[in-house]
């Protein structure tokens, strides 16, 4: 492109932010500037203009010797004005004639000129680079992009050089405090003190006055001595000099001194035993643990260099912070190797590493990347490391920039970051919005079931494939919001899909972390962390609050919350309500004492005391006013706890007994009615039993006598068919006797050794057992007493023991076994026999009946079993049968252990 006119472009120069920019002294870095922008125009001279203390001065010039700088001045700021673009004016004899008030002299020496205005970040003007020659010339695209990028360089070493300078402040206070260090080393005025040990007399030098802040004379002894010393450090000083008398042992300890003043302050206490005499020194070095400090905080932080290398790597220049830094002097570096230089002497690898990118910066290519060289002292310190190329008209590399910003800080909060990271097992993401590419961490991969590599390429696309469908909106919205800055962070709890198919819930949360100029988002940063668990019991949580508050309202019992200390209610259920006749709302307005009759007053004090000691009470019945004045019974426990805010409460369980009442009421009438109907039936029966036996007796006696004076009537099947029914008709009156003497017998039940009982049973029927041949064993634990009426627990192991005798089987040896065990609040005992055995299928329904029979056996008459059936229920017992035919019978009575 010609330039034949006055050209203007957009400067793409870099903005430095705040312009803290050097003073007027000369710097052969800006010199540079200027040459170089003469050799990129292809010109003979060029001027640097800087804004200092509000007036652009001329910072540096390059081949203006003949010209008078302050007249090019007011000619640079008349041609570029307020403009923030690139001037350029490739024939000044014509268009520098139309600008008024330049002088003669300058207008004839000026045939093309060209000027960059050097704009902060904000967009202020903070000065400018212009080109000028004394014959008319037009600039190819290309040099004026090299100009426009080498002002770019120039703010950018502005903001470098206002980092070295506040750098060189503090390395200048550093390296002050450092000579003052070693200055009082040189001098080294201690305070020399002696003790005799015999007297115990101590001698102090002037230094030794002075530094515990006493006047000279000053009455001190040994004792007054250690009390000067910090509490926290008397035993050690005290262990020291006892050491030091007793063993001869020398002793240099530093410790903490309180002068009269109050002042506390470190001091280098040494000693040393001659003979009886204690000798030692006594240093303040306060300022020398201060200035230490001082000198290490600073030493860490500041490392920042800025170079230059030809092309062959040797070092031409390096700016005073780099050699403060790593405690060189510049004939130390200047003319060498860069790489052979002190910094990059850390390691061999670091050195080579710097080759090969010195290698690739000589292609045109800006290398950056993290590095650890050495400080002073040989410390590595970590620094973000750049080799810029230089690149002259044609675009051939010139020049490599070499420059290290620390980054120390930034690295070890990036690698606590991602300790953090790590040990939490947080994904992180990070999103190139232009690009769409998102880098996950493995944590991230795992969380959803996968490895990174399956997830590759990952982009936002896929992120919206693994969130829930149903959650995507929302987390859509969010996002939106957070790149159109209306929020600063994005957090959002989401359902992702795993692998597997199943949801796994998540905590995202992020930021943008770059813009644009224009405000546009350019990067986003976030993290994941696993919350499925959490959820899982929060529902839970819920679930079984949903459930609490279900049971709370459909409560069949009133439940109240009641404060401890007033009484008043603070919440209830509608049962608790029901039978007041209050709304919900007028019920919280009350106390436990308004529904509570005075009478009851006394009660209520003594369940709070219980309460202190408890923290709870146990069921009492009172009565509660209604709404109306009516009153009515409530049965009342409760228990104390605190709320959240620690303040004391009463649940208290209310059940309204009215009915409970009524029913008592009626089942005592119905007891009494029954007792009085129970005494007339006893009656009744005994009356019955009495005259039935009466009459049946004398048929049995007329029927005796007929058959001892006339026998032969016996031999008639009438007359014998009469006495048998007359023995029937006393043996069933006899049977109905016993069950009628079971179901009205109120005996009391005593604790009763069972064992023996058995033992008493069989000993009977000795007798008989061995006659019949059966083998009986008494397996009944010897400790087991259980509450029963005697006389029927004898009657039914009678009964089971002659059952087992009578339905003994023919064919085999005949055993049977009594044993017992319990369960848990009953005890039970077992008859086991290998007899006839009992078809249940066929009589189980019939086994306990009256006159039910089995067998034919000739004693059997069906009353034994019920009347044992009827024994055991009547001692809150049980019974049941286990039993197959031909190979045996187990009956199992079962009764309650404890009464």
């Amino acid at each position: 492109m010609k330039n034949d006119g006055v050209r203007s472009s957009r400067n793409g120069g870099v903005g430095v932010g705040t312009t803290d920019l050097p003073g007027k002294a000369k710097n052969q870095q800006y010199d540079f500037f200027t040459k170089m922008a003469a050799r990129i125009c292809q010109s003979t001279s060029s001027i640097l203009l800087v804004e200092i203390d509000g007036n652009q001065e001329v910072f540096s010039a390059f081949g203006m010797e003949g010209l008078l700088l302050s007249e090019y001045r007011n000619l640079v700021l008349s041609l570029l004005g307020s403009s923030n673009s690139t001037v350029a004016i490739p024939d000044g004899f014509m268009h520098l004639r139309q600008v008024g008030g330049l002088e003669p002299a300058i207008l004839q020496q000026i045939g093309f000129f060209v000027g960059v205005p050097l704009l902060s970040e904000a967009g202020v003007t903070i000065g400018s680079l212009s080109v000028t020659a004394p014959k008319p010339q037009i600039l190819r695209d290309a040099q004026i992009r090299d100009l426009e990028d080498l002002a770019g360089q120039l703010i950018e070493s502005f903001e470098r050089h206002r980092q070295i300078s506040a750098y060189a402040i503090r390395e200048k206070k550093l390296l002050d405090t450092l000579r003052i260090f070693r200055e009082g080393q040189q001098i080294n005025k201690l305070g020399v003190w002696e003790l005799d040990i015999t007297t115990g007399k101590t001698e102090w030098t002037e230094e030794v006055y002075r530094i515990h802040e006493v006047p000279i004379g000053f009455d001190h002894n040994q004792v007054n001595g250690v009390d000067f010393y910090h509490p926290d450090d008397r035993p050690l000083i005290e262990r020291c000099i006892t050491s030091c008398i007793e063993a001869y042992e020398p002793f240099d300890v530093t410790c903490r001194l309180i002068a009269a003043s109050g002042k506390v302050k470190w001091v280098r206490a040494t000693g040393k035993r001659v003979n009886g005499t204690l000798l030692g020194a006594f240093q303040d070095i306060s300022e020398i643990k201060e200035q230490e400090w001082k000198y290490k905080g600073i030493f860490n932080s500041s490392f920042s260099f800025i170079g230059m290398l030809n092309t062959d790597g040797i070092l031409l220049d390096s700016n005073d912070t780099s050699l403060h830094a790593a405690g060189i002097e510049r004939e130390d570096v200047i003319g060498k190797y860069f790489w052979d230089c002190y910094w990059w002497q850390i390691s061999e690898t670091t050195q080579q590493e710097l080759k090969q990118h010195f290698k690739k910066a000589l292609t045109g290519v800006e290398v950056t990347y993290e590095v650890s060289v050495w400080a002073r002292m040989q410390t590595p310190v970590t620094i973000l490391f750049s080799l810029k190329p230089i690149k002259d008209a044609s675009g051939n590399v010139i020049f490599i920039i070499p420059e290290g910003r620390p980054i120390q800080d930034i690295v070890d909060t990036r690698n606590r970051y991602k300790a953090l990271i790590e040990s939490t097992s947080a994904g992180t993401f990070e999103w190139n919005i232009d690009t769409e590419e998102v880098l996950i961490n493995d944590q991230y991969a795992e969380m959803l079931g996968y490895t990174v590599d399956e997830l590759r390429p990952f982009s936002a696309r896929k992120w919206e494939e693994i969130i829930d469908r149903g959650s995507f909106n929302e987390a859509k919205k969010h996002l939106i919001s957070c790149l159109k800055k209306e929020r600063a962070f994005f957090q959002l709890e989401l359902p992702l899909v795993h692998k597997l198919g199943h949801l796994v819930w998540v905590n995202v949360r992020g930021k943008v972390i770059e813009w644009t100029e224009s405000g546009r988002a350019l990067k986003f940063y976030g993290t994941n962390q696993n919350i499925t668990e959490r959820k899982r019991k929060e529902e839970e949580a819920k679930y079984q609050q949903n459930i609490l508050n279900a049971l709370y309202e459909l409560s069949p019992i009133g439940i109240s919350l009641i404060d401890y200390y007033t009484g008043r209610f603070v919440d209830v259920n509608r049962k608790m309500l029901e039978p007041t006749g209050y709304t919900k709302e007028e019920f919280l307005q009350l106390t436990n004492f308004d529904l509570t009759p005075e009478e009851y007053l006394p009660m209520e004090r003594e369940v709070i005391q219980r309460m202190k000691v408890d923290g709870r009470y146990a069921p009492f019945e009172k009565a509660y006013f209604r709404k109306d004045g009516s009153r009515y019974p409530v049965l009342l426990q409760g228990v104390m706890i605190r709320d959240l805010k620690g303040r004391k409460l009463i649940w208290s369980f209310t059940e309204d007994i009215s009915l409970k009442k009524q029913t008592e009421s009626k089942v005592k009438e119905l007891h009494e009615l029954a007792k009085e109907q129970n005494e007339r039936l006893r009656n009744f029966s005994f009356i019955v039993s009495h005259n039935l036996r009466s009459h049946s007796g004398g048929l049995t006696g007329l029927i005796d006598l007929l058959k001892s004076i006339n026998p032969e009537y016996f031999e008639n099947e009438v007359v014998s068919m009469i006495e048998a029914g007359v023995n029937n008709l006393k043996q069933t009156i006899q049977d109905l006797t016993e069950i009628i003497q079971v179901n009205l017998d109120v005996s009391v039940k005593v604790d009763q050794p069972i064992r023996p009982l058995v033992q008493k049973t069989l000993d009977s029927l000795s007798a008989l057992i061995a006659k019949e041949c059966v083998s009986v064993e008494n397996a009944v634990s010897s400790s087991l007493t259980v509450p029963v009426i005697p006389a029927y627990m004898q009657s039914i192991i009678l009964n089971f023991v002659t059952n087992a005798i009578k339905y003994k089987a023919v064919d085999r040896d005949s055993y049977l076994r009594i044993y017992s065990d319990v369960d848990q609040d009953r005890v039970h005992l077992y008859f086991e026999d290998n007899g006839l055995g009992i078809d249940l299928k066929k009589y189980g329904t019939d086994l306990f009946g009256m006159y039910k029979t089995f067998h034919r056996h000739q004693d059997s008459r069906g009353v034994g079993l019920f009347l044992t059936k009827s024994q055991i229920e009547s001692m809150g017992g049980s019974v049941a049968v286990y039993s197959e035919v031909g190979k045996g019978t187990t009956f199992q009575v079962s009764l309650p252990l404890r009464e």
